[in-house]
């Protein structure tokens, strides 16, 4: 058993423990477990696991967090990393303008997280550009050939 396998199952069994715990999955601590389940399946290249826990860590803290809380903030940058994995790169997009979002309302203009979400919003920008770019050269060449 490998490593990452490993992590997995003794995510698993911390879940197990944490539903006899609390009576509700809404729990802070539960979202935490599913962020760290979410990050191992991204070290696996298992981005669709990895999506769909990180999806269920977003949906309990914002059921359980003001809307302008670090800890929502930090899951759509877990999101938005693994959106342009899955070749999605407007998905990825849309989990950093919220974070941005969340970041103008409670932090200054030169905190280090608004000016490094402000720096992959750009690069994601300039990435979906190329594509598109990409693209239409491709349509272009394609004409050209009949």
């Amino acid at each position: 058993m490998n490593a990452n396998d490993s992590a997995l199952e003794m995510y698993s069994k911390a879940m197990k423990i944490q539903e006899k715990l609390v009576s509700s999955s809404n729990d802070p601590v539960t979202a935490d477990l599913y962020q760290k389940i979410s990050g191992v399946y991204l070290k696996k290249g298992d981005y669709d696991k990895a999506m769909d826990a990180a999806r269920i860590a977003l949906n309990i803290n914002e059921q359980i967090l003001p809307s302008v809380h670090p800890f929502i903030a930090e899951s759509y940058h877990h999101l938005g990393k693994i959106y342009p994995l899955n070749d999605d790169l407007n998905g990825a997009l849309e989990c950093f303008v919220k974070k941005m979002k969340i970041y103008e309302t409670i932090y200054p203009s030169y905190h280090r997280l608004r000016i490094s979400t402000k720096e992959e919003i750009a690069i994601i920008n300039k990435n979906i550009k190329l594509m598109e770019t990409k693209t239409q050269l491709l349509g272009l060449l394609n004409r050209g050939q009949k």
